[in-house]
């Protein structure tokens, strides 16, 4: 019986494991995705063939990498948080419900995505 136990908490610690490192790859994937937004809906609303679209390139370009910079440390914060937490309560049902309103979150920000 012990056996079982122990490779059951392996498994779970495993699963766990893959889950946050997918959480995590996805999350910095849609650093992309969300920058590639704002850019989208800056061109719809600001952007233009105005005569002075030189300007208006630039102040974009400064705010994207400003949102990307916000966005890493934002990035940053949450796996480590989410590999602290994780690691403390692998296999709780507060790890799962967790894992499951990350990935609802990340699903979210994709199909937005497809909208705007």
């Amino acid at each position: 019986m012990q056996n079982f136990l122990r490779t059951n908490r392996a498994l779970t610690a495993v699963i766990t494991f893959l889950l946050w490192l997918a959480t995590a790859a996805l999350a910095l994937w849609e650093i992309v995705v969300i920058r590639d937004m704002f850019f989208r809906l800056y061109a719809r609303f600001v952007g233009g063939e105005a005569a002075g679209f030189q300007p208006t390139y630039w102040a974009g370009t400064a705010l994207g990498i400003g949102l990307v910079m916000f966005l890493a440390v934002v990035w940053i914060a949450v796996v480590i948080g989410g590999a602290e937490y994780h690691y403390r309560h692998a296999g709780q049902p507060g790890s799962w419900k967790v894992f499951a309103w990350t990935f609802a979150a990340e699903v979210s920000i994709l199909l937005l995505a497809l909208f705007i």
